[in-house]
């Protein structure tokens, strides 16, 4: 709730309620926090980009991937069933958040061609191939072991799902955490 402004106590049916009125109101100048804005987005943009740049998309692919995520997905989506869409977020998440996942893409790449060094040691290496690209260093490691590639690709997402209404039957206090999706 301190992160999102997301006002748990109306419950989750008056937030479904909520989404063609906060779409028809936004985009607006959000009061989310400077680390939140700043740091928070253009990481979770970077993700997406990631995701779809290790999997052979082009530059342009995986910039248009990362728009579409954060700005139809998330900002239009599931964020607007809470709160008004916001226009530092349409545009921060994915052009920085792009220009950030090429980076972590590019020094993957030179990571990886280093036969997976970085400034000579091969922990520091897998340590920054996992923060810039989780998803993709999980399963190639599991390919990796299995010595045929199994996963096909993979997504690595920090998610929150506010509680459900005591009234719903699959009731639950909701949770933030790390979601990945393999695909075989």
């Amino acid at each position: 709730e301190s992160v999102s402004k997301w006002d748990k106590s109306r419950g989750f049916s008056a937030l479904a309620g909520q989404w063609k009125e906060r779409v028809s109101e936004g985009p607006v100048i959000d009061e989310d926090s400077w680390a939140v804005n700043y740091i928070g987005h253009p990481v979770t943009g970077a993700l997406y980009y990631t995701v779809v740049r290790n999997q052979g998309f082009s530059r342009m692919e995986s910039f248009a991937f990362s728009f579409a995520m954060s700005t139809f997905f998330w900002e239009y989506g599931i964020e607007a069933f809470a709160e008004i869409p916001s226009i530092q977020d349409i545009i921060v998440t994915p052009i920085i958040g792009s220009l950030m996942g090429e980076l972590f893409h590019l020094w993957g790449e030179k990571i990886e061609g280093n036969h997976g060094e970085l400034f000579g040691s091969r922990m520091l290496g897998k340590t920054a191939s996992v923060l810039m690209d989780p998803a993709g260093a999980f399963s190639n490691k599991i390919n990796q072991l299995l010595n045929h590639k199994v996963i096909k690709s993979s997504v690595f997402n920090l998610t929150n799902r506010p509680p459900l209404s005591p009234d719903d039957p699959n009731f639950d206090k909701g949770y933030t955490g790390l979601q990945l999706k393999m695909f075989f």
